[in-house]
């Protein structure tokens, strides 16, 4: 085979693999500003945490589920 060829489906199979990943760390990026938004908002409120870099990781790692599990645990007593 020629190796142009290869070369050309090595790169489209490359993009292919770069939308897929882009398309996913969207939805994750989105979701992780949202988290740190309402983590902003609850500051404001002055729902105050005791550790609130590790709040604050937790957010930005699992955007909002990450902030609902915090609330949840403050909710019944596990202070973070």
């Amino acid at each position: 085979m020629d190796p142009f060829i290869i070369m050309i489906a090595a790169a489209v199979i490359l993009l292919i693999l770069v939308y897929i990943v882009w398309k996913i760390a969207q939805k994750l990026i989105i979701n992780s500003i949202i988290g740190l938004i309402i983590l902003g908002i609850l500051y404001f409120l002055e729902v105050k945490f005791t550790h609130l870099l590790l709040v604050f990781v937790i957010t930005v790692i699992f955007g909002i589920p990450g902030i609902l599990v915090v609330l949840f645990l403050k909710f019944f007593g596990i202070d973070i």
